[in-house]
């Protein structure tokens, strides 16, 4: 299998235009790899939330795109599901709770859902029936904006 890399040469002998060679080389495959992510963004949202879910040690981790009133789950992460969580794609309307994390531009926490005010009825029965005890909101800011959102979710204990 021949390499389709780019490649650049150069007739010099001299190690500084060899290294910068090398380099040159390096960041051209790192273009490379990147371009090729762009083509699959689902996965690389995946991969992403995955790690994150990891990094903070939470059951559960969802990536959310802010729309005109509400959020749709574009990645969604649960070490309990054996397959890929059907809520990706599912529509979220505007909450307390998100209109909140949405605004302050800063992190918002559950410390507890059975009794946190700013959660709806439905948003509170939605936690408990997937088993979530405590939640964490990080907004996702870009230019000044909340663009969207992480939510990272625990099921296993309150933190």
């Amino acid at each position: 299998m021949q390499d389709s890399s780019p490649h650049i040469h150069t007739d010099s002998r001299d190690p500084q235009d060899a290294r910068y060679t090398e380099r040159l080389e390096l960041l051209l495959k790192i273009a490379e790899d990147l371009t090729q992510a762009m083509t699959e963004p689902e996965r690389v949202l995946q991969a992403t939330i995955e790690r994150t879910a990891d990094l903070f040690d939470v059951t559960r981790a969802t990536l959310v795109r802010y729309e005109a009133a509400g959020g749709q789950v574009v990645a969604a992460f649960d070490r309990r599901a054996t397959e890929q969580l059907s809520a990706l794609s599912a529509y979220l309307p505007n909450s307390l709770l998100q209109t909140e994390v949405r605004q302050s531009q800063r992190p918002v926490i559950v410390a507890d859902v059975t009794s946190d005010t700013r959660l709806s009825t439905g948003e509170r029965d939605g936690y408990l029936g997937s088993g979530i005890k405590t939640l964490m909101l990080v907004p996702l800011i870009a230019r000044g904006q909340a663009f969207g959102r992480i939510d990272l979710a625990e099921t296993r204990r309150l933190r």
